[in-house]
């Protein structure tokens, strides 16, 4: 019997499924977050397992697209080593090496819990507990050997970027959109769902032409352009943060129309867009999840997209007075202890 790699293509079109599949699983069936650390780790076992092993296959066959001396053979000579996979990663072109880098620092500036500079240093940190992980339902291990928290979302990005590195070598030219670029469509998806005839027609009392005027109002209200485009994104995190302290993500004074008529209309649009978001986190969109979080339990924090540099910055000064010319309100918001134990995994 003979083992081979199969064609370049079908490796990235079957890891790019697996991909997908590994993704809506997590997103599909979250595992649960116990009390107890024990029952946590062994309940995000599964996720992270496979995650590590879909890691691993990823990285190998990007080594392999851009340096062909890397072929099965060397891969099995590699064994379980993500250092050494690190090291061959420097075969990879320096701008894909860099787009991927990029990326990865828009992800972990908002999943700021996975504390690792580049993908380097997170692939050191899954080198030291890949067989740790495997045998951590029957283990316990302490002190210097304790195993260290990761995230099986950081392990999705990854590989995520890994896969798109390989169609850029197969000459597919998909853009590579960053955490921040996906979070800024779905947000703007979400609000154009509500804002669709179907959606709207559920009010009978005003006519659609009166309902799609208000919700556009709404609109300028909450996600005003700024230089011919709109941050959907900012514009969700700022009502977020007035949320806290006015207790309603559309505070009053946003309610522009007088007349009560107009004004029920706004009131239920608002109402439908907060439904759709909270349905939206229920089914696992766990970077809108972390974005909300941050903002209700970190005391401090007030993530601003800068799309520019492609990363969440942490100032709410220069938050507030960019997106509304704003002095930032006072937080009321729980302490950050609360919300740091709940993100590892």
């Amino acid at each position: 019997m003979t083992i081979n790699l199969k064609v370049n293509e079908d490796i990235a079109d079957t890891l790019e499924g697996a991909y997908e599949g590994f993704k809506e699983t997590v997103k599909k069936y979250p595992f649960k977050r116990d009390l107890m650390t024990k029952d946590h780790w062994a309940n995000a076992w599964l996720y992270v397992s496979s995650g590590y092993c879909l890691l691993e296959q990823s990285l190998k066959t990007l080594i392999h697209f851009y340096d062909h001396t890397f072929d099965l053979e060397a891969m099995k000579k590699c064994g379980h080593s993500f250092s050494k996979m690190n090291d061959r990663l420097k075969q990879v072109r320096p701008e894909i090496r860099e787009q991927m880098e990029s990326a990865f620092r828009a992800y972990t500036s908002l999943h700021t819990y996975a504390n690792y500079k580049n993908i380097g240093e997170f692939l050191q940190a899954v080198d030291r507990d890949y067989e740790a992980w495997r045998y951590s339902l029957i283990e316990t291990r302490t002190g210097k050997d304790a195993i260290e928290p990761t995230t099986v979302h950081l392990i999705e990005e990854v590989v995520r970027l890994a896969v798109w590195a390989m169609q850029k070598a197969l000459g597919r030219d998909e853009p590579l959109l960053t955490v921040g670029d996906v979070l800024d469509t779905r947000i703007r998806e979400l609000w154009e769902e509500v804002g669709t005839g179907e959606r709207l027609g559920r009010e009978e009392e005003l006519p659609i032409e009166e309902k799609k005027a208000a919700w556009e109002r709404l609109r300028d209200a909450t996600f005003p352009e700024k230089e011919g485009k709109r941050s959907y994104i900012n514009g969700f995190m700022y009502f977020i943060e007035k949320e806290i302290t006015d207790g309603d993500l559309f505070p009053a004074d946003q309610i522009i129309e007088i007349a009560y008529d107009r004004m029920m209309s706004n009131i239920w649009i608002v109402r439908d867009f907060k439904r759709r978001i909270r349905e939206e986190l229920e089914e696992g969109n766990g970077n809108l999840r972390e974005l909300h979080d941050r903002i209700y339990f970190n005391q401090d924090a007030c993530e601003y997209w800068d799309a520019e540099k492609k990363v969440f910055v942490k100032d709410k000064e220069r938050f507030f007075r960019t997106w509304s010319g704003e002095e930032p309100p006072q937080s009321t918001a729980p302490s950050s202890d609360s919300y740091r134990g709940r993100t590892t995994g």
